[in-house]
Formats: structure tokens, sequence, C-alpha cells
């Protein structure tokens, strides 16, 4: 259901600020003069993303929207000389209704309950986030600790919290060493993690093969074009322009029907057809190789610099520092311009380009690596001894580390354990949700082709235009399709030479059914919000009632929930249709605005009650308010409006039933309605105290009572409160 609607710099609504229709219900009502800004919130909720700085707010996932408005009777009934045939339920298939509903409330729930699972498991994760977080910082604290003593036992891991962290747990599953006190462990670390004496971690060489080979790609040196088969392939071939086409192809679903390459001209479906198909799966195919391409060479360059990088900053005194940084800088070089040839290569993919190559660079690092690891090999053997030493000393000063945070680390591993699980439970019962819908939704779509057909949809149109005097026309089925077309009596096309009260009420009608059905044979019972705007225009006051009729069967079904409609929202500048539509509907269910137009500029506001009234409805409410200067005059315009007018009853009847004051104060309120005139002092007043103003409302009732209308006016003065 729509909650909301935003306009802002559309048609008459303001540039500056934001239009907000808000609190929208179930059935909503907009009164509008003609030009005032009522179609705009239509063609709004029809097609949001036409008007970027509008926005339609729903309470969920948005449903189908139906619009009747001049843009759907233009589109959908008079652009091809045949009507797209509606499906509904057959009469004969009824019985499955139920079924098909049942099965719609399982899809429902099950998208509700994988809806949940999402929601849940994206709350247990970001708690076990959390968790982690907070675990990651409490084995940071054993770091702050200790380091100042054993700053060579947490070598590798002093630079990065994560890291540290993993290298805890690491410990804890698979550290056997002895523990010793922190006292012993100072004591040892003051001789063995002396200056000079320690070992170094060994390099594992960094292979460059997959940089080589991502230079000298063949899809580099490929001219990327597209499918010169196609009438305009030729043409682009001849002028070497494919690159700038596949630029602007990109702006032709935006394009509103104009050429984005000469904007001139209108654009042909025929033209964007032979554009689609140039650029043809072997173009899309070599273009994705060439997109995968440009992303590995980048992973690739970057993931060669973070681990020389790593080595740079390990501080090794046996590696040669220079030589590396040299490298680095070579190759961050190299990186930014075969980057750059790339982008290049993608925007252009019919040039061909040759990338730098890294060769050299390649040789640089195979041969750094390999003289470094020559040199740590060398240097750790020489002291093979010490490194045991230092080795058992490092193993128990984590072993410590451990114990002193041990409670902590199985606390925190079992509320990961428990989070796991319960993330693994819930990604369990979303898969098994999510299998349930797919099954659903096809023995949903077998259900609806089986039990609907598109000729219902013409003998129930049929019959109305029928019942209502229409007979020069009606609708018959193209024969072995779903299209219908509109013929005379005799079987001739009548389309073209319809009324505009029968294009009308012909295009409400088809709308009307298509509000219960469907356009395809598998979308009769989705759920949608259903629009009419402005229904009734050429139509007369007799069909006029039909439509009225109509749409509040459909307002009533909407209030009780019985149909796939979730909310519907009428639009209309008559005053007629408005009191036909919105008679006795009130409640939280129902929303009433008026749409204005001040300053050239339109505007929405809402009422907690329908501000929509007729003249007569005035009147009454004057009574009701009691205004002493005006009762009298109000009372007679009441009795001439009901009595005279609408009743054809002779005034003078009225006072007949009524002896002594009260026939002279009856006689005192229809004098003046004779023929039309009154006296310019039959509407002076002089006030004479509540008594005689009580007593006149005390005569004006009985009129009615006496002459059998009590109901009316019972019903009149509920109205008017």
């Amino acid at each position: 259901m729509i909650t909301a609607l935003h306009l802002k710099s559309i048609a008459t609504y303001p540039n500056d600020r934001e239009e907000v229709v808000s609190d929208l219900t179930k059935v909503n009502f907009f009164y509008g003069a003609n030009g005032s800004g009522k179609t705009t919130l239509s063609r709004l909720i029809r097609n949001s993303s036409h008007y970027a700085s509008c926005q339609v707010h729903w309470a969920n996932t948005p449903m189908e929207a139906l619009v009747y408005n001049e843009d759907f009777v233009n589109e959908n009934i008079f652009q091809s000389e045949l009507i797209r045939g509606v499906y509904t339920f057959g009469q004969d298939a009824r019985d499955m209704e139920t079924q098909i509903l049942a099965k719609k409330e399982e899809i429902e729930r099950l998208t509700n309950d994988i809806t949940g699972y999402t929601a849940n498991i994206g709350t247990k994760t970001t708690s076990k986030e959390s968790a982690e977080a907070v675990f990651v910082e409490q084995c940071w604290t054993i770091k702050e600790r200790f380091d100042e003593f054993f700053e060579k036992a947490f070598t590798g891991y002093r630079g990065d919290k994560k890291r540290f962290k993993e290298k805890v747990l690491q410990e804890y599953q698979n550290n056997t060493s002895q523990l010793l006190t922190l006292e012993q462990l100072k004591a040892k670390a003051t001789t063995i993690f002396a200056e000079g004496v320690q070992t170094y971690p060994n390099l594992t060489a960094l292979v460059c093969d997959r940089l080589l080979e991502l230079e000298g790609h063949e899809i580099l040196q490929t001219s990327i074009i597209g499918k010169e088969g196609v009438n305009i392939g030729g043409l682009i071939s001849k002028l070497s322009n494919s690159d700038w086409v596949k630029a602007g192809k990109r702006y032709l679903p935006d394009s509103d029907g104009c050429c984005p390459f000469c904007q001139q001209q209108t654009i042909t479906q025929d033209f964007k057809k032979q554009i689609e198909e140039y650029f043809d799966t072997t173009f899309e195919t070599q273009m994705s190789t060439l997109n995968g391409v440009q992303s590995a060479y980048a992973r690739e360059t970057e993931r060669l610099i973070r681990e020389l990088k790593s080595v740079y900053s390990s501080n090794n005194p046996l590696l040669d520092n220079s030589e590396l940084d040299r490298i680095i800088r070579n190759l961050e070089g190299q990186k930014i311009k075969n980057e750059a040839l790339l982008k290049e290569k993608v925007e252009k993919p019919s040039v061909p380009i040759s990338l730098d190559s890294s060769r050299e660079i390649v040789d640089a690092i195979t041969a750094f690596y390999e003289s470094s690891i020559s040199k740590i090999t060398h240097h750790n053997q020489q002291i093979a001894n010490l490194d045991t030493e230092k080795t058992t000393l490092t193993g128990q000063v984590w072993k410590f580390a451990i114990e002193e945070i041990r409670t902590t680390i199985e606390s925190y591993l079992q509320e990961d354990r428990n989070i796991s699980s319960a993330i693994s439970g819930l990604q369990r019962s979303k898969s098994e949700k999510n299998a349930r819908l797919g099954v659903a939704g096809q023995e949903l779509t077998q259900l609806e082709i089986q039990v609907t057909n598109v000729e219902g949809t013409i003998t129930a149109i049929n019959a109305i235009l029928q019942s209502f005097g229409f007979s020069n026309f009606r609708l018959e089925k193209v024969e072995n399709g779903s299209y219908y077309k509109v013929v005379r009596p005799g079987g001739g096309d009548a389309k073209k030479t319809l009324s505009e009260g029968e294009k009308t009420f012909l295009s409400f009608l088809y709308f009307y059914h298509l509000v219960k059905g469907s356009n395809t044979s598998d979308g009769t019972l989705t759920n949608r919000v259903v629009v009419f705007d402005d229904p009734i225009s050429s139509l007369d006051s007799d069909v006029l009632f039909i439509v009225s009729s109509l749409i509040r069967e459909l307002i009533g079904e909407v209030k009780s929930g019985n149909n796939n409609i979730k909310q519907m929202l009428i639009l209309t500048h008559n005053v007629y249709f408005h009191k036909e539509v919105t008679f006795d509907f009130y409640g939280n269910d129902f929303g009433h605005w008026i749409v204005r137009k001040k300053q050239g500029l339109s505007c929405v506001q809402k009422y907690p009650k329908n501000p929509v009234k007729t003249s007569y409805q005035i009147l009454w409410d004057d009574i009701r308010e009691g205004n002493i200067a005006t009762i009298r005059n109000t009372m007679r315009r009441i009795l001439e409006n009901y009595f005279k007018v609408l009743g054809g009853i002779d005034l003078d009847s009225l006072a007949e039933h009524f002896e002594g004051e009260d026939r002279i104060i009856c006689r005192s309120l229809i004098s003046w309605i004779h023929d039309g005139s009154h006296a310019i002092n039959d509407d002076i007043f002089v006030d004479t105290g509540d008594d005689v103003t009580e007593k006149y409302h005390e005569v004006f009732k009985a009129i009615f009572v006496r002459n059998g209308h009590q109901a009316h006016y019972d019903m009149m003065r509920r109205a008017a409160v």
C-alpha cells in the first residue's frame, strides 16, 4: 500500500519544495477543479520512475499499480486496432478460486517468513561481528600489557589487531608449552631475545607468472567491434566509430524517442533493434573478457605490491630494503600506466593496445627473493640452537598470554558457536521456505492458467453496454487470439467512429474488468493499487450512475478485504460523482483531500471528513449551527428545495397539517416561495428571543414529520453533524 506521495518540480507542483501527500488510507477521495494537479498524482503512481524529483513511498513491497486516466485510455484502447484481452475467472471454474486464494495466502506467508528470516540473519550477523570486535580489543590488551617484555615473541602480529586475535585462537587450540610465571619468562627473555642473536622468518618465493600472462592476453590486441552483418554494421565499420556508437547506446532507454546521437531525429524501433543486434553476444563476451582482464590485472598488481610492502615493513636487516623499495616504486608506476591503457581499451574496445611489460620487474623480484631466501637460510642455520630456545620461549610466552584471558576466550567461543548455529538454522529454514515458495509460485501459475479466459470479459462488457442502450457497437474476440475488436452489429469496425461518451464508457468498462483480472493468464490475483482519475467525462447521468455504482462496489470490497485490491485513489472534479462515490463511506479506512492551484502552483490538503458538500447539505449545516439572523431564510430554502423542486408538492398544502400559531409560522416559512420571488421585507428578522426561534424549529421539523418525511429530516440532521 502507498503511504505517501512526494511531488516536486513536476507539472504545476513547486520546484523549491516538496508537496507531500501523506497518511494515505485504504480508500482515498481527491476533489479538485480541472487543471488543479490531480492527473499529475495519477501519472506519478503509474510511472514513478519517470520523475526523478518525486517519490512514491510504499508500506512494504511495491505492488502493481493500475491507473485509469487519459494516458491509459490512449495507450490501451485507442492506440492500435486491437485491444488486449482481459483474463478473468470462467463461470465454470469459480470453485477453483478458493484454491488460488489459498495458494496466494501461502505465498504471502512464505514471503513474510523469508523476510523475517533475512532480518534475523542480519541481526545475528551483526551480533556476531560485534562480539568479534569486542574480543579483538580484549586480545589486544594482552599485547599492550606484555609487549614491552615479549616484543620478540609477538613479532609478526604486533601491527594488526585482527591477526593478533587469530593468533590467540590458534595458540589456544594448539599450544602445549610449559606454563611459566611472568618472572620466569622475563628472566629467560633477557638472554634469548637479546639484540643481535635472533633468527628471522624465511621468505616464500613470490609467484608473478599471472601478471605476465595478463599483460600479454590476446584480448588486448583484439579489435572488439559489433556484428557487421547488421544493416547499420557496414556504416559503423566504414566510419570506424564503433566505440562512439557503443557510448551512445546506453542513452537509448532514456531518450524518450529522441536520437541520442544527433538529438534531432525521432529514433525508430528498427534502429534500436539494429543497435542491439550490432553489439551481439560475441561483442559482449569479448567485452566481458576484457573487463575480466582489467579487474584481474588490478587485483594481481595490488597483491604483489601488498606482499612486497609486507616484506619491506618486516624490518629484517638481512634484506636489501633499498632494492625492495625501488622494485615497489617501479611496479606501482607500471601499474598506473597499464591501468590507464586498460581503461582506454575498455572505453575504445576497437583499438588494440600493448601493455608495458613487467618482465624486468618480475626478474628483479625473483632475484631479490632468491638472494634474500639464501641470506636468511644461511643466517638461521648459524644460530640453529639459539632458534630452538627462542621457539620454546615464544611458545611459553603465548601459553602465558592464553591463560591470562582463558575465561574470555572460552566465553567468546561459546557465544560465537551459539550465534553461528542460530545463523545456520535460520539459513536452512530460509532455504526451505525459498524452495517451497518456488513450488507454490509454479502451482499458482498452473491453477490460474487452467481457470482463466478472455471470453468472460467480452460477455460482461457487452451485457452492460446493451443494458444501457449502447446497442450500435460491441466487443468481439479476435479469432484464435486473446485480443478484442470493437464492431458494429453487422461486423464492421466501429472503433474509429465511436462518440466521446461511447469511448469513455467502453474504456471504463475495460479498465473495471482489468482491475478484476489481468492481461495475462497467470496474474488475475496479484495484489494491486487502483487509481480512478475522472472516469466520468462525457457521460450522461444514467451512465454516470452505473460508473459510480461499479466503483462503489469495488470500494466496498477494498474495505472488507475480499479482493486483491489493497488500496484505491479516486480523483474527480465532478461534485455529483464525488457525492455518489463517497456517500455513506466513513471511518479510518477513508481519506479526503482537496487539490487546489494557488498562484499557479498545486497544493494538496487533507481533511478529517468529507469537505465536498452540495448547497442543500450546506443549508442543513446552517440549521445545526443555529444562526439566528438567517435561520428562517435557511428553513424556507430547504422547504423549497425538498418539497417543491424535488418532491413536486404544493407548498400551500403543508400548512393544512397545523392549527393556530403553528399554522401562522408555517405560512411565514413558505410565503415567499411562490413563483420563486419574495419581497425585500420578507427576510427582515427581529430577534424576539430564543422561545420564538425554538418554535420555528419545532414547526420546521413537524412539516417533515406530518408529511411523512421524518426519515429524511433525521438523516439530514445526522449528516450535518
